[in-house]
């Protein structure tokens, strides 16, 4: 059985440990921040339970605390779902975040991305030394750096975009060789606010994935 009053005072103490971060920043803290620059023992309690665990709906909890200003709800109300989507989708390898970075054109969120699109994300996300670890420890992937654009579009199109047009087809579709995001994110794909927690969300699940693989 959930402690309810157990789980209120936790939440409590992440709050402090945000309100301690955040005077230490100067500034709100976006998701990587706060990974980075919280106490560890109380990670490690909230990162097992769902209803603890702000990192699988960080705008929630600033909502909650009333961290939220008008501009960020109203990106919340259009797109919040879809941004929680991709703070809570399972990762038992990184594909799912180059493949999501494809869509990325600067301070912009483009609707659909085609096949030289995820090839250039895949390639530069690999080319990192630190993502690299996670192609190296596996066989089937460790010779990754000899692959071509077709190697990289097929590894694309059997993992992250058949996983997600399975399970997150609300959010996705295919049109041609075309990987799509559905019209309802158009109202804020031009939007700094979305864009910010886009790009964040992304980076947090990088680093998060790494540490609990203890890769880095």
């Amino acid at each position: 059985m959930i402690n309810m009053g157990y789980d209120c005072e936790t939440l409590k103490v992440v709050y402090q440990e945000y309100q301690r971060i955040k005077e230490h920043l100067g500034h709100k803290p976006n998701r990587v921040e706060m990974f980075r620059h919280i106490d560890n023992n109380l990670y490690q309690k909230i990162r097992i339970n769902s209803k603890l665990n702000i990192f699988r709906n960080y705008l929630g909890f600033l909502d909650k605390f009333g961290e939220l200003p008008k501009e960020e709800k109203e990106v919340q109300e259009i797109a919040g779902d879809f941004l929680n989507m991709m703070e809570r989708t399972r990762m038992t390898k990184t594909y799912k975040i180059p493949l999501l970075k494809s869509f990325i054109r600067n301070n912009h969120i483009s609707l659909k991305c085609g096949e030289e699109d995820i090839y250039r994300s895949f390639k530069e996300f690999y080319d990192n030394p630190e993502n690299s670890l996670d192609m190296e420890r596996h066989e089937r992937t460790k010779n990754f750096k000899k692959w071509d654009k077709w190697k990289y579009i097929k590894l694309a199109k059997e993992n992250p975009i058949r996983f997600l047009m399975k399970t997150e087809s609300e959010y996705f579709k295919m049109d041609g060789n075309y990987f799509c995001l559905t019209e309802q994110l158009k109202p804020v794909v031009d939007n700094k606010i979305f864009v910010d927690n886009y790009k964040d969300i992304l980076e947090f699940r990088r680093l998060e994935y790494f540490r609990h693989h203890r890769l880095f």
